[in-house]
């Protein structure tokens, strides 16, 4: 279920989180909010221990409505280290904002020393949020995405 963010505990819940956060913004008399909040409580089953899928109701939690310049809703925000990186405004379908937080959720991944061998780049990937110290893996070429002196960033496959 969604988290219930408020003027009160946003700072810690969102701001603070060392997970991705999706925060909806949204109204009892909003009609598309109503289409929209289906879909984020699959978004927060689906990417439960993954990322933090909260809910602000803009009539109760003025401040932090303010704060984020909302001005239309629904207004979805993606955070990654208590910054907004990413927005929806208006209703979306979910493989969109699946899509957005899924990007997030690959971004975090520490993907660092890619050589190539046979074809193929293998990289050292490290991440706290899969409890992963290192894996080497291959990656096929049409899969990166980025690529600089610093690693690269591929789809996730």
């Amino acid at each position: 279920m969604a988290v219930e963010l408020t003027d009160a505990n946003f700072e810690e819940l969102a701001v603070k989180s060392d997970k991705p956060v999706v925060v909806d913004f949204w109204a009892e008399w909003c009609g598309p909010c109503r289409m929209v909040a289906p879909v984020v409580e699959e978004l927060s089953k689906d990417y439960e221990g993954k990322a933090i899928v909260g809910k602000v109701d803009v009539d109760a939690n003025n401040e932090i409505s303010a704060k984020y310049g909302i001005r239309n809703i629904p207004t979805i925000l993606f955070l990654k280290n208590g910054e907004v990186v990413d927005k929806q405004v208006g209703a979306a379908p979910k493989a969109a904002l699946a899509e957005k937080l899924e990007k997030l959720l690959w971004e975090l991944f520490l993907i660092k020393k890619p050589f190539q061998l046979k074809g193929l780049f293998y990289v050292k990937i490290k991440s706290k949020h899969l409890k992963l110290l290192f894996l080497i893996m291959p990656i096929e070429k049409q899969n990166i995405t980025h690529f600089s002196k610093f690693g690269l960033i591929a789809k996730q496959v």
